[in-house]
């Protein structure tokens, strides 16, 4: 896996509804976007990944 863009987790800032984070529904997002929009966005997100 290439590192495309790391962040300092004191300017991270998570997106969320309700009790889920963003990054915790990457496969969802990811399959969505598959589902919906074919090739066109499929490739269009980074899987997140933390680290200590």
């Amino acid at each position: 896996m290439n590192l495309v863009y790391t962040t300092d987790v004191k300017s991270f800032d998570p997106i969320s509804v309700g009790s889920n984070y963003l990054y915790q529904q990457y496969e969802k997002v990811q399959s969505f976007l598959h589902q919906n929009y074919k090739g066109e966005y499929s490739k269009i997100l980074a899987k997140p990944v933390l680290t200590n």
